[in-house]
């Protein structure tokens, strides 16, 4: 920086690739394999891995499905079913991303998000949330997260790339905040396009602290109410936790969907 007076501030650097995301290459891969194998039902039965590279693995689920092979050496093109499998993944709390062209159905560890119709933005599954951007029957960008091992995609012609997994966060509060309490909070809407309100059984002063999914606290204020208002329109979406510090000596942790 060359000059005469100047101010700098907010200075900041960031990693943009999560240091423990990992994305599937299909550049050490082949049309000519790719069609081999799915032809190949000795060397290549019913659940055996098409392409993968450990944390993520693509089978064959069925000896009817046409590997068709690659394209532009980044998307995977095939007629017919398959899975992605992440149970290889060693990480409880993962968030899984692909790009996708056209799925029928998709059934994640046997809960299905959606059968022969357009996805929904957002789906609650037992213990994962599936967030979708794009039309039709599947044709965009599929964010999974949470604690899930396969993901099968059931449906006709398809492409798919960009998959990636990585391991994320789940925001803590302090170690000597241990307490629990069954008091009754109630978070709405849930899912959000950006407002959401706590209620609280009653006046209280409470320390609201609200962390992204990757663990890094956007906000904390205190408050002395029945009742808290934040907004997330300015916020990318994702899952957010909600950590209410009590000045009785308890806690909760709520979670809210950004659409």
């Amino acid at each position: 920086l060359l000059g005469s007076t100047n101010l700098m501030w907010n200075i900041c650097i960031e990693c943009l690739a999560s240091p423990n995301s990992s994305c599937l290459d299909l550049s050490n891969y082949t049309t000519a394999y790719i069609d081999s194998a799915g032809q190949d039902h000795v060397n290549f039965p019913v659940g055996s891995t098409i392409v993968g590279n450990g944390s993520i693995e693509i089978k064959k689920i069925d000896l009817i499905t046409q590997w068709m092979g690659l394209q532009g050496d980044t998307a995977l093109f095939y007629i017919g079913n398959t899975e992605l499998d992440v149970s290889g993944y060693n990480c409880s709390n993962k968030r899984l991303t692909f790009m996708n062209s056209y799925t029928e159905q998709m059934i994640i560890d046997g809960d299905t998000v959606y059968s022969f119709n357009s996805p929904g933005s957002f789906y609650q599954g037992n213990g994962f949330t599936v967030l979708f951007d794009g039309t039709g029957l599947g044709s965009g960008e599929f964010i999974i997260e949470g604690d899930f091992d396969v993901v099968r995609l059931l449906g006709s012609t398809n492409l798919m790339w960009n998959i990636c997994i990585e391991c994320i966060a789940v925001a803590s509060v302090d170690d000597d905040l241990t307490q629990e309490t069954n008091v009754e909070l109630l978070l709405y809407p849930n899912p959000t396009t950006g407002r959401f309100t706590l209620d609280l059984p009653e006046k209280m002063k409470t320390e609201i602290q609200i962390y992204n999914a990757q663990g890094m606290l956007i906000h904390s204020e205190h408050i002395d109410s029945d009742q808290y208002q934040y907004d997330l329109t300015s916020q990318p979406k994702g899952i957010y936790f909600i950590n209410i510090l009590s000045e009785q000596g308890w806690h909760q942790s709520k979670k809210v969907m950004k659409q």
